[in-house]
This record gives C-alpha cells, sequence and structure tokens, in this order.
C-alpha cells in the first residue's frame, strides 16, 4: 500500500484570500479535500471551474493552482481600484497646485494616501506569499517522482507541463501587478507632495511658484521677510 500525500496551501493574510488543502491516494489515483475562503463569493466561480477544470488538466496539484490562481485576480481588482481612485486624487491634488492649498484638502488627502499605502503594501506582501506558494508547486513538480507511483507518472507528463506554464504565467502576472502604472511611485511622489503644500506650523502654505514645473524653492531670492530659506541653494536640482 502506497502513502497519501497531503498538500497544504496556507491563505495569505486576507479574509478574502484561498486556503486549500489537497490529499492525493496514488492506489485509487484520487485526490480530495477541501477549500476555505473568508468571502464565498471570491471562489465560486472557480469551485464552478473546477469539473471543467479537471477535464484539461487531470492532476493532483491542480486545485491549489487553480486557487492561487483565483486569489491573484482578487489581488488584481484591489490593486486596480486603487490605480483608479489614485488617478482621480491626482486630477484634484493638480487643481490645488494651480490655485492654493487648503487645511482640509491636505489632511483628507493625508488619511486617504495612509489608507491606500497600507492597502498596496499588504498587497505586495500577499503577491510575495502566492509568489512563494508558486515555487513550492513548481518544486513539487518537478519531484513527482519522490510521491508519485512511477507507473503514473507518464500519464500526467502533459498536464505537468501544462501545470508549469500556468505557474509560470502566474508569477509573470505577480510582476507585473506589483509595478503596474507605477502605483507605488505614486502614491510616494503624492505623498511628497501633499507634505510640501500642508500648512507649517504657523499655518503659511508654500508659494505656489515654487511647486511648478520642478522649480527651486530659492534660487538665491528671499522668501520670507528678506531672509532666503535655504541661504540661497535650491532644494531641487
Amino acid at each position: 500500500m502506497l502513502i497519501s500525500t497531503v498538500f497544504i496551501c496556507r491563505a495569505p493574510i486576507r479574509n478574502t484570500a484561498v486556503t486549500s488543502v489537497v490529499r492525493y491516494d496514488p492506489d485509487s489515483n484520487t485526490t480530495v479535500g477541501y477549500i476555505l475562503s473568508g468571502s464565498a463569493s471570491e471562489i465560486h466561480f472557480a469551485l464552478l471551474a473546477i469539473p471543467t477544470q479537471f477535464d484539461i488538466c487531470e492532476h493532483p496539484l491542480l486545485i491549489p493552482v487553480l486557487m492561487t490562481e483565483q486569489f491573484m485576480e482578487v489581488l488584481s481588482t484591489v490593486i486596480y481600484g486603487i490605480k483608479g481612485r489614485l488617478n482621480a486624487v491626482e486630477r484634484i491634488s493638480k487643481n490645488y497646485i494651480e490655485s492654493s492649498a487648503d487645511r482640509g484638502y491636505c489632511s483628507r488627502t493625508a488619511e486617504w494616501l495612509s489608507n491606500e499605502t497600507r492597502s498596496f503594501a499588504l498587497c505586495k506582501a500577499q503577491m510575495h506569499a502566492c509568489t512563494l506558494r508558486n515555487i513550492f508547486l513548481e518544486q513539487q513538480l518537478d519531484m513527482l517522482g519522490t510521491w508519485m507511483p512511477i507507473a503514473l507518472l507518464q500519464d500526467l507528463q502533459k498536464s505537468t507541463s501544462l501545470l508549469k506554464q500556468r505557474i509560470a504565467y502566474n508569477r509573470s502576472n505577480i510582476e507585473h501587478l506589483k509595478v503596474d502604472s507605477g502605483v507605488e511611485i505614486r502614491l510616494d511622489a503624492l505623498k511628497t507632495l501633499v507634505s510640501v503644500i500642508a500648512p507649517d506650523s504657523r499655518g503659511f502654505f508654500t508659494p505656489r511658484k515654487a511647486l511648478v514645473k520642478g522649480k527651486a524653492l530659492v534660487k538665491g531670492k528671499a522668501l520670507v521677510k528678506g531672509k532666503a530659506l535655504v541661504k540661497g541653494k535650491a532644494l531641487w536640482p
């Protein structure tokens, strides 16, 4: 009697993440297990697709791969939402720069930036977790001979190759999502902008001409009561 193999793919830190636990029985060549998600709606269509997926790729590791793909779809939706909101805030910020700053605007934008930056950082951590899961699954596919009956290896050769292709695509998708539309860099740039136009402790705002077209704040001219802010040195190159 051959020993069954159990695979546990724990969910990253998110209530909509997906955990899958599967056990492969080599004697009967069957896979059983369960799928757990904090939100049933997130995996509804993935569950409906499982029978069709097995028709295309009958493999013991199909479920972990499928659930990783499904979770990446969830993360894609979250990141696209951040990107859309960032586009809108950037347009508003430009209008404020062209006119004048507003204390309430700075406060609201700073709070929004904090929330979106935290959300994007969480997405990055979850994408890294998915990358580690993909690495683990690739390793198991390369080590099929250690837990799969030799007689079945040839039958799974095509589906194993297909799963490797899907994992490679998933890993590429993760790397592209990390840099999609420069979300992280733009969030950092907007935080810098808000900190510059925010009122100082005396309630004054940075002059508009210092914020436009990358010009220096000083260039040797005094801005406050005849005194230069940085003794004639530019704050921007």
